[in-house]
């Protein structure tokens, strides 16, 4: 309700040049102060044990034949590699090929968070549920398509991943499209790199949210989550989001999505250009 409370009044009031997404039937806490404090510091985080690097990441990179989405791909993993809060990226890839790709973008940023698995399939919710229990359990575990990266003060905002509140609860995400493209002809995976580095800082300016309500593309859960057990729908299947809030609703977890809180799970926009 608030989410779409602040929908409507962006839609009404707000300029498009605007970055901050406020609602007069719901003002946001600084507005009694008059003072944005922003997320969280990572000294704000220690008292209560935070970590630098708090989220572990499960995906399905592959590599794609197709030039620009090939960039995309390896542009989001850039952007995740890079994030000082997430402690590990956990590929679980469908073949050897797959996981070359992976690791040749991992060596170009910081190959030791990247752990590369053949699963040897095409990833299914029940797969990552299953690595998750297995290999993280109590985690703070981010499952995201490929084609998705966080910036680090999204993920601060959530505080510290040992004691976020995830207990019945799942973040289901809707993304943030990376509106600002690249010329693709000019670029390799190494000077694509670069260009991830060199943009941080530029979401307010590249990021725009286009609600929809059959979306997510990023959760958040604690692992492990048994209600994924049977849920053998592969990540990226049409409609699959819906059918994931529908199981997950059913089995009892509270399943949010704090799009405006959490600004910047994004989608690349390549471009040819």
């Amino acid at each position: 309700t608030n989410s779409l409370a602040v929908l409507d009044d962006y839609i009404r009031n707000a300029s498009v040049s605007s970055p901050l997404y406020t609602s007069t039937a719901f003002p946001p806490p600084w507005s009694l102060t008059g003072v944005h404090e922003g997320p969280p510091s990572d000294d704000e985080l220690a008292p209560l044990g935070g970590e630098a690097a708090g989220f572990d990441l499960i995906t399905q990179v592959y590599e794609p034949t197709d030039p620009a989405r090939r960039l995309e791909l390896a542009f989001c993993l850039a952007k995740n590699l890079r994030n000082p809060r997430i402690a590990k990226i956990h590929v679980l890839v469908e073949s050897a090929r797959d996981g070359t790709f992976a690791s040749s973008i991992a060596s170009l940023v910081d190959a030791s968070k990247l752990h590369v698995q053949i699963l040897g399939r095409r990833l299914r919710f029940s797969d990552a549920e299953q690595y998750a229990a297995s290999s993280l359990p109590n985690r703070a575990v981010i499952l995201c398509n490929a084609d998705i990266f966080f910036d680090e003060d999204s993920l601060r905002r959530l505080g510290d991943a040992k004691t976020l509140d995830l207990d019945r609860r799942v973040l289901a995400l809707l993304r943030w499209e990376w509106t600002c493209g690249f010329d693709i002809t000019r670029m390799d995976l190494k000077t694509l790199v670069a260009a991830a580095q060199a943009m941080e800082g530029m979401e307010e300016v590249c990021e725009r949210l286009r609600p929809r309500a059959d979306s997510q593309d990023a959760w958040i859960f604690r692992a492990p989550l048994p209600a994924l057990q049977t849920f053998d729908t592969e990540l990226g299947r049409p409609r699959c989001d819906n059918r994931l809030a529908f199981v997950l609703g059913s089995a009892g977890y509270d399943v949010v999505n704090p799009a405006f809180a959490d600004r910047k799970s994004t989608r690349l926009n390549s471009s040819h250009s």
